[in-house]
């Protein structure tokens, strides 16, 4: 699949996940995390279809020993306790 045409996977893919959601959110849909709920609906659909578009980036261009790209904070702490604790 092209580039071009995952973008516009992805973007069709956050439509249909911020759908009916409250103007409030918590935690984008998708990715997770808060740090960007603060930003009005447009931003977070931006940032989450950049996300998802670094997704597949990396998952293309990293070696594997990269992987994956972690995006939620939850996921980063994850990784640090299972290396801290072997």
């Amino acid at each position: 699949m092209s580039a071009d045409a995952f973008v516009r996977l992805a973007r069709r893919q956050v439509e249909r996940a911020f759908e009916g959601l409250p103007d409030d959110v918590t935690e984008l849909p998708l990715i997770g995390g808060a740090p960007f709920c603060h930003l009005a609906r447009p931003e977070q659909k931006q940032v989450v279809v950049a996300a998802l578009v670094a997704t597949r980036w990396a998952e293309t261009e990293l070696p594997p020993w990269m992987l994956p790209l972690l995006l939620k904070p939850e996921d980063c702490v994850a990784m640090f306790q299972r290396s801290a604790s072997g």
